[in-house]
């Protein structure tokens, strides 16, 4: 076997390889991120959650939950917003439950509390 031909037939698995990871990562951030419109969403409501300005906290919740309403991180905070509002602590319970079907270990005894608070 000549020496171009050697060349040849070792980087075709690595050229295969390379696709493969390529169009893994690429097909992974296109079905797991977020847009940029709701990235910058979801920055301007965790901001309010955090300075106390849950009414308006809860607006930008509501349209974040209108591009996904399964979201578990949305659905949480969306409940913390109207849960510390103390108003009507109630209709934050189905928030907590949605999130709670979805959830991630590390934020599941925070659900369970606040979820068993507002019900």
């Amino acid at each position: 076997m000549r020496y171009s031909e050697r060349i040849t037939h070792s980087t075709a698995p690595g050229k295969v390889f390379f696709l493969l990871v390529f169009f893994s990562l690429l097909m992974a951030i296109t079905a797991f991120g977020q847009s940029r419109e709701e990235r910058k969403l979801h920055i301007r409501a965790i901001k309010a959650l955090n300075t106390g300005k849950l009414a308006d906290a809860e607006y930008l919740y509501h349209d974040l939950l209108q591009l996904a309403p399964e979201n578990p991180d949305y659905n949480y905070e969306m409940g913390i917003a109207i849960y510390e509002q103390g108003i009507h602590r109630g209709k934050a319970a189905p928030y907590f439950e949605k999130a709670l079907l979805s959830a991630k270990a590390d934020i599941l005894a925070d659900m369970f509390l606040f979820a068993g608070k507002a019900s």
